[in-house]
């Protein structure tokens, strides 16, 4: 997944909450912080940002669904997608891969079409 662990936005300017505290303020603690807040605990923080094992495996029976029912056809998916949707083909469950031009193409002319991180060892069967 892209991210961007360092961003620049200009000269480094101090946090609107903390600037607005007085001298003799201090910042409520860990117990006092609002959840979905700026002071909400790292702890917490890192739970939502890591799945649980209950949506890992929710995500991956979901994959294992798609592929089961799906054709791959491969760098093909462009012109499978424009020609079951002109039809000059049998419309079908398919599966593939497309450059993110060919996806942007497919969706301006009206073509639905979702992207799935799909990890290597799902598209091999299992023995």
């Amino acid at each position: 997944m892209p991210s961007a662990p360092r961003l620049n936005f200009g000269a480094h300017r101090e946090p609107a909450g903390q600037a607005q505290l007085p001298d003799d303020a201090t910042p409520p603690g860990p117990a006092e912080a609002q959840p979905g807040s700026s002071l909400t605990p790292v702890a917490e923080t890192a739970e939502r940002a890591s799945p649980s094992l209950e949506q890992q495996a929710a995500f991956l029976k979901a994959l294992r669904h798609v592929i089961t029912h799906t054709e791959d056809v491969g760098d093909r998916f462009a012109d499978q997608a424009r020609a079951m949707h002109y039809g000059d083909t049998e419309p079908r469950s398919i599966r593939g891969q497309a450059t993110p031009r060919e996806a942007s193409e497919l969706i301006e002319e009206g073509i639905d079409v979702m992207a799935l991180p799909m990890p290597a060892a799902l598209k091999e069967t299992l023995q």
